[in-house]
């Protein structure tokens, strides 16, 4: 796991950075390009996102963008660009915060200890997932419908945390597979279409006509979701 990915092609700075959050106890990862970044992001778990506007092969903003699209993780930009145009764009993209360069690492630190600080308790409020009348409770391993606990088998609760978490995103087939079993295979998603059909049974009213758990052919699924 990666505590923070800095994004910052000022070689002085980004230097700067790694040592002072090493020193700090973070596990910090550095990169200068965008599309390092984006990668990082896709293969590892990353806890906060720290990322300069002015890149050599996109912008900041398309980063916070692709990054928000797929997780809640805090995001600070910081940047030499002060207009307050910059700042409501950085917010509108979905920045938690946005640092005026030059900066001092001490208040650096702690805009990054409140945006963890408060990822955790993001975190910890979804321990319990609920969309409408369907209520996940992570910890516990409970699931309820109308009030009533249904009985899941392990991967139909996997799978249903999965899409819960990601509702109203198109996940791809292989992705769900191998995010809750192995490397797919064409054969082997057989298996994925098997727990969905089931998983389908239990929290739809009619299961040949879903709401919630929704197949995008050719693609995927997605949770819809009812509310």
């Amino acid at each position: 796991m990666i505590d923070i990915l800095v994004v910052e092609d000022n070689d002085e700075l980004r230097d700067v950075l790694e040592r002072f959050l090493l020193h700090e106890g973070y596990q910090t990862r550095c990169v200068q390009r965008g599309d390092d970044a984006l990668t990082l992001l896709q293969q590892e778990k990353v806890r906060l996102l720290l990322v300069d506007i002015m890149l050599p092969d996109m912008d900041g903003f398309r980063i916070c963008t692709e990054a928000r699209q797929s997780s809640n993780l805090p995001i600070i930009i910081m940047s030499a660009r002060t207009q307050t145009s910059d700042q409501l764009l950085g917010y509108e993209l979905g920045a938690d915060d946005y640092v005026e360069k030059p900066f001092a690492m001490a208040v650096m630190l702690a805009k990054i200890k409140a945006q963890l600080r408060r990822g955790y308790e993001m975190q910890e409020e979804r321990n319990v997932l609920k969309d409408d009348d369907l209520l996940v409770d992570i910890e516990r391993r409970n699931v309820t419908l109308k009030g009533k606990q249904l009985a899941l088998s392990v991967k139909e609760f996997e799978l249903l945390v999965l899409l819960l978490r990601k509702k109203h995103t198109t996940l791809r087939k292989d992705y769900i597979f191998s995010s809750i079993w192995t490397d797919a295979s064409e054969s082997e998603l057989s298996t994925l279409t098997t727990h969905v059909n089931t998983l389908r049974e239990k929290i739809e009213t009619d299961p040949r006509h879903p709401k919630r758990l929704i197949t995008v052919w050719g693609v995927g699924y997605r949770y819809e979701g009812m509310e």
